[in-house]
Parts: C-alpha cells; sequence; structure tokens
C-alpha cells in the first residue's frame, strides 16, 4: 500500500500523481493519453487506500488550543462531511478521487477555513441574504423569526427586533457599531474585531479513522442517462472537530462573547456546513 506523507494535503495535490506520466513515457515522444490514465488506474487503488487506512495522530492537539473562549467541539454525523470539493482534482481517470478537499496548508491536516465558518454563519442571517436577494421574503421573515427566538434563549431578552438582529451581524461580521452620539456608524478597532479560526479534527472516528468515501452520480439534463459515478473523499461519522474564536464584548458590544459562542454553536447544530448539507452531509452532535 502506498505511504502517506507526512503532509496530506501535498500527497492528495502533489504525490497522488507522482511518478508518472514520466516514468513510462520517453520524453521526446507526445504524451500518450491513453497510456498515462490507464497506468494510473492500475495504482490510483493504493494510493486511496492510504488516506481511508489514515490512523489519526495521538499528538495532533498540541498545536489546536487557540482563541479566547472555550472552543466548539462536535462530532460528525452520517454520513460525514465533506469540505473543499469545488477545489479542482483529477485527471478524469477510473479509480480517481475526482473532487477536492480541504487541508491546512501547513500541517496537511484537513480543515473547514475559517473564512467558511464565518461565511456560514453569517448566511443564517437575514439581513446578509437580503443584501444578495437570493431568499424569498417568506424566508427572510422565517429567518428573523428564528433569530429572534434562538437570541431570546441565549440572552434570556425580550426584547430582540429586527433592528437589533442586523445591528448584531454588522457588529460580529463586519466589526461596526451605531454610535447613538454621532448618528453614524463607526468600526471597532480591527484587532478587537471577531475572529473565525479554521476549524481542526481534533479526534478520529472509534477506530481512530478519518477519511471515507462517497460518490456523486449526476445525470445532467436526462433524468434517465446511466450517470458516471464521481468518487470523492469525505470525513466520517463520529470524528470530533474543534470551532474556534476569538470574540469581544463590552462597550457598544450587543452580546457577551459567551453569548456569541452559544449562537454559533446553536447555528452549527442546526444547519451544518461544508459542501452538500441539503443531503445530509456536514451535520453534528453535540459533545
Amino acid at each position: 500500500m502506498t505511504k502517506l506523507n507526512k503532509n496530506l494535503g501535498y500527497f492528495y495535490f502533489r504525490d497522488y500523481y507522482a511518478n508518472f506520466p514520466y516514468l513510462i513515457i520517453d520524453s521526446k515522444q507526445d504524451r500518450d493519453e491513453k497510456t498515462v490514465k490507464a497506468y494510473f488506474e492500475d495504482n490510483v487503488s493504493g494510493k486511496n487506500s492510504a488516506f481511508l487506512q489514515f490512523l489519526f495522530p495521538e499528538t495532533i492537539e498540541e498545536y489546536q488550543s487557540i482563541g479566547n473562549v472555550t472552543p466548539i467541539e462536535l462530532l460528525t454525523q452520517y454520513p460525514g462531511l465533506s469540505s473543499g470539493l469545488g477545489v479542482g482534482h483529477g485527471i478524469k481517470a477510473k479509480g480517481e478521487f475526482k473532487l477536492g478537499f480541504h487541508f491546512d496548508y501547513t500541517s496537511g491536516m484537513p480543515h473547514i477555513p475559517g473564512s467558511s465558518v464565518k461565511g456560514k454563519l453569517r448566511a443564517i442571517f437575514p439581513n446578509e441574504n437580503l443584501r444578495k436577494k437570493n431568499i424569498s421574503m417568506d424566508e427572510t421573515i422565517g429567518r428573523y423569526d428564528y433569530m429572534t427566538k434562538l437570541l431570546e434563549k441565549i440572552t434570556s431578552r425580550n426584547d430582540i427586533n429586527e433592528k437589533f438582529i442586523d445591528a448584531l451581524e454588522l457588529e460580529i461580521f463586519e466589526g461596526k457599531y451605531y454610535d447613538s452620539i454621532e448618528k453614524k456608524y463607526k468600526y471597532f478597532p480591527v484587532s478587537q474585531h471577531d475572529t473565525f479560526f479554521d476549524a481542526y479534527i481534533t479526534e478520529g472516528n472509534s477506530l481512530n479513522k478519518v477519511f471515507g468515501t462517497d460518490a456523486i452520480t449526476p445525470h445532467g439534463d436526462n433524468p434517465v442517462k446511466n450517470p458516471i459515478p464521481l468518487l470523492f473523499m469525505k470525513i466520517l461519522p463520529n470524528v470530533k472537530i474543534k470551532f474556534s474564536f476569538d470574540l469581544f464584548e463590552g462597550q457598544n458590544r450587543l452580546l457577551l462573547k459567551d453569548q456569541k459562542r452559544a449562537l454559533f454553536k446553536e447555528i452549527l447544530l442546526e444547519f451544518g456546513i461544508g459542501a452538500k448539507t441539503n443531503v445530509g452531509y456536514g451535520q453534528f452532535k453535540a459533545i
């Protein structure tokens, strides 16, 4: 079986395709695409198995204690989590992982980028969606109702309204607040903006494994067409993932930092994160 490079990301995007086509094709000849694919198809199962048999290292916790609030630790649920499908991968060869995956550039470990965490959390706020004009008014009202009930639960306040929710969105995601004296919006210092760190795996499943496989079977415009499965890699169920944040409170802040943390946790548990959440991927269970 192929052995993994210590950096999983490097292996996935570089070593996965190493040792071909130049070992099988004379550099003076034209590249024979069919020969290249045939060679790769004969060897790809070992490279796929290297990921599927990978055991999560026990020492990985050392570099993951970041943020100024208690991290949110959640367990992935069936069918698992997929992050990075939009990243290019594959040469259209049989048996390869055809879709991308997110890995931390330095450590090589799978992760969810902080920008994705921030984007997912903000997407639940109705005002951001109104600006993008991609949801109906009925859904907008529903989102305000959802946020109102959630914030009332977290803060024990009964005066939550649409104005408060819109202002909270600007505070958390843009670092802005309304100065009631000068009657205009101002920015908190950049060093005091709420920060969303990359989310990392901290434990494998009961067998200490992390990766599994699944496939997309696109039909295109023809519903009776026999689809060609697109194999992709996923994070297995029952894998622990840690979400970390730097959050701020104090003058002109609408929520305490622990209240923001509680808000984020509820949203992640309700809506999940990553690709294909509409078919069950990216869902979590609280620990």
